[in-house]
């Protein structure tokens, strides 16, 4: 990405101003695109000139799951944590980790940069009051002014962020799941890639796939060529379902 300063200022910028300066902000998370040649999470003017000088921002830096390319650049531009670079597990291979220490031990880069954002962190728990260990906080009395970290409000709140974040359109006796009648579980997303869900695919989950194509091939041919037509329809709304019916011939919708 490239823009001009007033671009940057007037268009881009304010509304992360306004959550540094005014709503206080405790992390920022830096994103995966370019600006002016240098990823978000490496970029010197952003992270260092701006958020931490201008605006005075005190929190952490994180990056975007992967954000991070360059291990001098990300010390020495801003960024406070890596999070999940392709290069790890194993985490000591991360570009804010091994290499990072690797360079402050030989003098490449100064153990001020570490200092730094090891003071960022410690603001951050302490401003959370996370800088005490739960168990103690539930069980002893803090100064006046120090929350506890969980309380009986606490995990109602937790509970009940918890229970509007799932969706279930129907459950016709599908939930809970009996372990005893379930044949196969399709893992959709990176964690289908895990070692043992792939053991899993190539053994049990053949005879299902098997099972599944046989029964889309005894559908009849008319239907398999109506689904087919309803299904390239994106969003199929009713109206549009009704429209593409009344596309199909006599013979498909009969």
């Amino acid at each position: 990405m490239v823009a001009d300063e007033r671009t940057l200022r007037e268009i881009y910028l304010p509304a992360f101003r306004a959550s540094v300066q005014e709503a206080g902000s405790l992390s920022i998370m830096g994103a995966y695109n370019q600006f002016r040649g240098q990823h978000c999470c490496e970029n010197d003017y952003l992270l260092n000139t701006i958020l931490k000088g201008e605006w005075g921002f005190k929190g952490l830096v994180m990056s975007d799951w992967s954000g991070v390319h360059n291990t001098a650049l990300a010390a020495l531009n801003g960024m406070d944590m890596e999070m999940g670079t392709r290069t790890s597990p194993p985490y000591d291979t991360a570009f804010l980790a091994n290499p990072y220490l690797d360079g402050l031990k030989s003098g490449k880069f100064p153990l001020s940069s570490l200092d730094d954002k090891v003071r960022r962190h410690l603001y951050v728990m302490f401003k959370l009051n996370i800088i005490h260990d739960p168990a103690e906080t539930n069980s002893q009395p803090l100064p006046t002014g120090s929350p506890t970290l969980s309380t009986p409000e606490h995990q109602a709140v937790s509970r009940k962020v918890a229970e509007e974040s799932i969706v279930l359109l129907k459950n016709e006796k599908i939930l809970p799941l009996d372990p005893a009648k379930i044949k196969s579980v399709a893992i959709i997303g990176v964690n289908g890639g895990d070692e043992i869900c792939q053991r899993r695919r190539r053994g049990q989950h053949q005879g299902a796939l098997r099972n599944h194509r046989a029964g889309r091939h005894q559908q009849p041919a008319r239907q398999r060529r109506e689904n087919h037509l309803l299904a390239r329809l994106r969003p199929a709304s009713r109206r549009r379902r009704r429209a593409a019916r009344r596309r199909c011939p006599a013979s498909l919708r009969h």
